[in-house]
Formats: structure tokens, C-alpha cells, sequence
């Protein structure tokens, strides 16, 4: 298997306008990424220390390199970058059962310090939505956390974070598939009572976003207890259908208007 290597043209890319989940993802896993160069590590970590492998395990195919180019158009930025995504998706797609069965296999094999990895190809399940998927989907959805893994003594992770992350959004996964397949509804019924509260919570928002919200809101009331529902709360609101006082404009401060023959200030005089 051959490293994973960028796209062609990713690093042309400057602006983007990328969605919340993948900005959320890139900085949060950055972020968990930098202990590396913490001041008092006792051994530098040099590129020779660490062996490069390709996180996705994907074969060289076709479709395997199709999903390596989603995967870096996921993380880019620049002008055409969203509509370039977009059009990703729409080809894998064109092939959704068969690529959701190599992104599921790959997921499954992914090594556990793969953090971002495993989260874009959950992601990605999520936007396929294949029934075919469904059962393996939910096995991960249940997998009990791994053991966090580290390079260097002084890489830090958290663990707890990054694996309950991806299991919340291979719940949102089957909650696309239960869309087009009610069998999948049963398992959010399931997933609704897991310990893990942002699970859960993926779980009855996925429920209840299927429609018939008040029946739907009667039946988790049959598998959840009234202390469990109060503590994850399971009332959605849509914010586009919340009013905005207008007190509230009128109490938002606006910048004085500058006077006409006032000066122009360009960066030169600063």
C-alpha cells in the first residue's frame, strides 16, 4: 500500500466557506496534535521516528482513489473548494453502495491514533448513507472506547473526546440510512439509551428529526426514564423559527458615521 498523497491542486486552494463538522474536526484534532512540540520534551521526535502509513488503508483502485481525493477535498479551502467537495460527493454517489463498503472496511482497520481520519470517514458514511452499511455502521457506533495511543512521551490526546466524537457521528450516519431504510430506526431506539450522553443525544435528535415528532417524543419515553430524558433533554428547537426581538437591534451599538473630509487611513500610515 503506497502513503497516502495529497490531491492535486488541494494546496491552491485559499478561501472556503467549509461547513461546521470539518472546521470543528481540523482544529479540534490540531489542537490535540500539538503536544508534540511542547517546551521540556526530553526527546525530539524526528520524521525518521515515525512510520508513514496510509491512515485509510484504501486499495489502488479507482474508487480507492476517488475516496482519497474526497478525503483531502473534505479538509481544503479556497474559491471553487466547497463546490469542488460537493461534486466529489455527487460522484461516490454515482457509486454509494460500493464506495461506503470500502469506506466502512477502512474505518474498521483504521489504526486507533488515526483520530481525524476516523472522524472524516464516519462523516463520510453519514453523507452516503448506505443501507448496506447499516449493520457494520451500528457495531461501530457500540464499539467501547479504544486505548488512546501517543508518539513521543509527551504527545497528549484526549481519548475520551476524539472516540465519542466518532461514535456521535456514526450515529448521525444511521440516522441518514433511517431515512430510506426503517429498520435502522429500531437501532437509534437502542443507541438512545447508551451511556454515552453525546451518543445518546445524536440518537433522539436523529429519532425525532425522522418526523411525528410528539409520537415519536412518547416512544423514547417507553425506553427512557424521566431522569435520563431530563438529563440529555430532547427538545429540538429550530433556531430559523425563534424571533428576534427588535429591543434588541435597538440596543446593539453602530459605529459613529465618519465625517466626509475625513482622512482615508491606508495600511502605509499605520
Amino acid at each position: 500500500m503506497k502513503p497516502h498523497e495529497p490531491h492535486a491542486g488541494t494546496a491552491q486552494r485559499l478561501e472556503r466557506p467549509v461547513d461546521v463538522f470539518r472546521i470543528v474536526i481540523f482544529l479540534g484534532l490540531s489542537i490535540a496534535f500539538a503536544g508534540c512540540d511542547r517546551e521540556g520534551s526530553r526527546d525530539e521526535l524526528t520524521i525518521s521516528d515515525v512510520e508513514v502509513v496510509d491512515p485509510y488503508n484504501l486499495p489502488d483502485s479507482t474508487l480507492g482513489e476517488m475516496l482519497r481525493a474526497h478525503f483531502d477535498s473534505a479538509v481544503a479551502v479556497g474559491k471553487n473548494a466547497e463546490s469542488e467537495y460537493q461534486a466529489s460527493l455527487a460522484r461516490l454517489r454515482g457509486q454509494r453502495d460500493e464506495a461506503a463498503l470500502l469506506v466502512v472496511g477502512a474505518l474498521e482497520r483504521a489504526p486507533t491514533e488515526a483520530y481525524f481520519e476516523r472522524a472524516l470517514m464516519a462523516e463520510t458514511l453519514r453523507e452516503l448513507a448506505s443501507p448496506n452499511t447499516l449493520d457494520r455502521i451500528y457495531r461501530i457506533a457500540l464499539e467501547p472506547r479504544r486505548e488512546a495511543k501517543s508518539i513521543g512521551d509527551d504527545h497528549h490526546f484526549f481519548p475520551g473526546v476524539e472516540e465519542s466524537q466518532i461514535r456521535a457521528i456514526t450515529v448521525r450516519a444511521i440516522a441518514e440510512i433511517a431515512k430510506v431504510d426503517p429498520t435502522a430506526e429500531e437501532l437509534l431506539l437502542k443507541l438512545a439509551q447508551d451511556d454515552d450522553i453525546s451518543v445518546a443525544r445524536e440518537a433522539i435528535q436523529g429519532f425525532l428529526g425522522l418526523g411525528d415528532a410528539d409520537n415519536r417524543r412518547k416512544m423514547l419515553g417507553t425506553v427512557l426514564d424521566s431522569e435520563r430524558i431530563r438529563e440529555i433533554g430532547i427538545t429540538t428547537t429550530d433556531p430559523k423559527s425563534v424571533p428576534y426581538p427588535d429591543e434588541l437591534l435597538n440596543d446593539i451599538p453602530l459605529p459613529a458615521a465618519r465625517p466626509k473630509d475625513s482622512p482615508e487611513v491606508s495600511d502605509d500610515d499605520e
